[in-house]
């Protein structure tokens, strides 16, 4: 189980609104088009490279096994998060206004 301060660490990287973690919005991202299940902890939608690097250097030294997908998996993608994956970072479209 993701520590709150880890989760908060998460969450000031990637922002409010790109950082989720209550069950309902965990399910739309806990199986993929094979109907593979696996609950994340927490759900990350980074829009850059940096954020994406932040987060992995987080996963890295707390030892959190990450999924990532793209943001609308294909019938042809399999990835769920696996059982004990404890996190899922998708790729978001970028809003034009942050550009």
């Amino acid at each position: 189980m993701l520590s709150q301060a880890v989760k908060d660490e998460l969450k000031a990287i990637v922002g409010e609104g790109k950082y989720f973690d209550n069950k309902e919005d965990l399910l739309l991202y806990s199986y993929d088009a094979f109907m593979v299940k696996g609950m994340p902890e927490v759900v990350l939608l980074p829009v850059s490279t940096e954020e994406v690097s932040r987060i992995m250097k987080v996963a890295s030294r707390e030892k959190i096994p990450v999924t990532a997908r793209a943001r609308e998996p294909t019938s042809r993608e399999g990835l769920s998060p696996s059982k004990g994956n404890r996190s899922s970072i998708n790729k978001d479209e970028q809003d034009p206004q942050d550009r």
